[in-house]
């Protein structure tokens, strides 16, 4: 099982995506709101590709719970919690990271 968490459009605002290190970028539940649950997804690439809009919404993906009204694709900033941590989408893969304190 996967949990998606997207940067809230009013973080999106405040950090400059061509940005900053995951270091410098602060993973909080203030930030970063719960989107989905994949429950039969266990690969970071494929949790990725489901919460992407490709051919269509991928809210209507086998396997996805949503859970919030206009979702958009998952991308730089947000953030992946797998049964092995909490992984920050980067440019190109996923940084190990930890939730920050409000």
């Amino acid at each position: 099982m996967i949990r998606v968490y997207h940067m809230t459009h009013e973080e999106r605002k405040r950090t400059p995506m061509s940005w900053i290190s995951a270091e410098e970028l602060k993973v909080t539940r203030a930030t970063h709101l719960l989107v989905a649950i994949l429950k039969d997804c266990n690969s970071k690439g494929e949790a990725f590709q489901l919460t992407n809009h490709i051919t269509h919404n991928w809210t209507e993906n086998k396997g996805v719970d949503c859970y919030v009204n206009t979702p958009r694709s998952t991308s730089a900033g947000d953030v992946l919690e797998t049964d092995k941590g909490l992984y920050l989408v980067d440019g190109v893969g996923f940084i190990k990271t930890d939730w920050s304190e409000d």
